[in-house]
């Protein structure tokens, strides 16, 4: 279905009309392995496998479709050797998903009670920001835009770095 901007709405929006992001479409050396992690990491479930292997998953409104390619080489971690060179190569550097206020600690303590290793949180001014990598080195990013004169929480010592894998 097609929804078109009207009034106010409709003078901000030049060019196409857009309902929002379907879906982020990534390449991953082994779907079940994948699969398991988006399960275990945020709760995903199977949305649909097509018979070339390639697997769609999300809940909600967010979905990431899973392209099986077992010969690709994960991406190398950044802070890790060997170091991409992310400003000399086209490439999409992380994806994020929002989330709200509230949920954001909730976040933070699931990482560090299951053991997933992260960064940060990071406050960029504007949103605090927890970063994790999948299983093929995609970079994954939990982000609220706080209020402005918010303080993002602090990490725990006891929460282990992705620098520390």
């Amino acid at each position: 279905m097609h929804v078109t901007p009207t009034g106010a709405a409709a003078a901000a929006a030049p060019g196409i009309a857009l309902d929002g992001l379907d879906h982020v479409a990534i390449n991953v050396k082994d779907v079940k392995r994948s699969v398991a992690w988006y399960q275990k990491v945020f709760g995903f479930r199977v949305l649909h496998t097509w018979p070339s292997g390639t697997t769609m998953v999300g809940r909600d409104n967010i979905k990431i479709g899973l392209y099986v390619r077992p010969k690709a080489s994960p991406l190398p971690l950044v802070g890790k050797p060997p170091r991409p060179d992310i400003d000399s190569q086209l490439i999409i550097q992380h994806f994020a998903f929002l989330v709200d206020g509230d949920k954001f600690g909730a976040a933070l303590a699931a990482l560090q009670r299951t053991g997933i290793p992260y960064d940060g949180p990071d406050d960029t001014g504007i949103a605090c920001s927890i970063f994790v990598y999948d299983p093929d080195g995609h970079k994954v990013e939990l982000t609220w835009y706080h209020p402005k004169d918010y303080t993002c929480p602090a990490r725990t010592s006891a929460a282990t770095s992705l620098r520390d894998t």
